[in-house]
């Protein structure tokens, strides 16, 4: 593996002498896709689509280099015998872009009674969205989110001005609380801790800074219910002076800072364009997934991680007796302003895949 990952790094560091990464021209970039297997090995002759035309297909080392316009584009790769991947990436005139893609093989169809395997469509499975308490990322302004996962089989509902109950929370797989900026009653609290320690899965996110410019002084409702699990939405912010988006203050997260998990799965980049992301403080429950690169540091209302300590922005935990999940994200990645940026739609996917597995 070790081999693996080193030819990969190789052809990095190839591709950046030659300036595949880095060149550019009359508005364009040139971009360079990276196809590789779960193995770390690379694939070669996989078929590339840009905005669903075919535009070549991979070398004998795993790559193809390619002209795209600055804005959003589409990116599609496909090989037979192996399943198709689709990234949505947004190109700026002289930004680094380059874009890893993990295609496996599908599993054949004697293993799946002879039908052809849809690895993407799942069984239905129950997503509530808390929205009675002040939540600032909500399905109202998650469309795209909702849309794309109720086309993967997934039900999404919410609440509305209610208090969480048991009988409420037992309906759904997976609990999603959104930045909340109401408190919680005591009661909730408990449920929702009961509804963990029960086998019920919850993804919590927030932006510990945000909270603090608005309601200093006062406890932020998201740290209530974190806490609970020992973790924490810090009140920094992530500054990161060579990868970022409009300024060192809205941090782009990225490999080789990205741990190899189920989640990340095909997440080469997370980022918010002109968002200003926060840290998270955890106990060793916790496994770290997404952290800042070596000379990003935290700074603004507070300084819990100095430059090369790699402020740590997701995290998961599980309840090995129980079988819940738990996922903690600083950041508004799957808002429809920030879905399509980067891997955060496909690291969307994955959790929730994850969450209700």
């Amino acid at each position: 593996m070790y081999k693996k990952a080193a030819i990969i790094g190789f052809i990095l560091i190839f591709l950046v002498l030659t300036g595949a990464d880095t060149e550019t021209s009359n508005n364009t970039t040139f971009v360079t896709v990276i196809t590789y297997n779960a193995s770390g090995d690379l694939i070669k002759e996989a078929e590339v689509y840009l905005d669903n035309e075919l535009i070549g297909k991979t070398s004998s080392q795993g790559f193809l280099k390619f002209e795209a316009s600055q804005g959003e584009h589409k990116i599609v790769v496909k090989k037979s015998g192996y399943s198709t991947v689709e990234k949505f990436v947004r190109v700026q005139e002289g930004e680094f872009e380059q874009i890893r893609v993990e295609i496996n093989k599908e599993k054949s169809r004697e293993s799946n009674g002879g039908k052809k395997p849809n690895s993407d469509k799942v069984r239905e499975k129950k997503i509530l969205f808390d929205e009675s308490h002040e939540e600032w990322i909500k399905t109202d302004n998650s469309q795209v989110l909702v849309n794309f996962l109720e086309s993967k089989g997934y039900s999404i509902d919410k609440t509305k001005k209610e208090v969480i109950t048991a009988q409420r929370l037992a309906n759904y797989e997976v609990y999603v609380i959104g930045n909340a900026w109401a408190d919680f009653k005591s009661t909730e609290l408990k449920m929702i801790q009961d509804y963990f320690e029960e086998g019920g899965s919850i993804l919590l996110l927030g932006l510990g800074w945000s909270w603090v410019d608005y309601n200093s002084g006062e406890k932020y409702p998201m740290n209530e219910v974190a806490k609970m699990f020992g973790v924490s939405f810090n009140t920094d912010i992530i500054m990161d002076p060579t990868n970022h988006t409009t300024n060192r203050g809205s941090a782009i997260f990225h490999h080789p800072f990205i741990s190899s998990h189920s989640i990340t799965e095909g997440v080469d980049r997370i980022g918010a364009r002109g968002h200003n992301i926060g840290s998270i403080d955890l106990s060793k429950e916790w496994e770290v997934l997404v952290k800042g690169d070596n000379d990003s540091y935290s700074g603004y209302h507070e300084n819990p991680y100095p430059q090369g300590t790699n402020p740590p922005v997701l995290a998961v935990r599980e309840n090995s007796d129980a079988g819940g999940k738990m996922v903690i994200l600083t950041g508004d990645y799957f808002i429809d302003e920030h879905i399509k940026e980067f891997d955060n739609k496909e690291l969307a996917l994955n959790l929730f895949k994850w969450l209700t597995s």
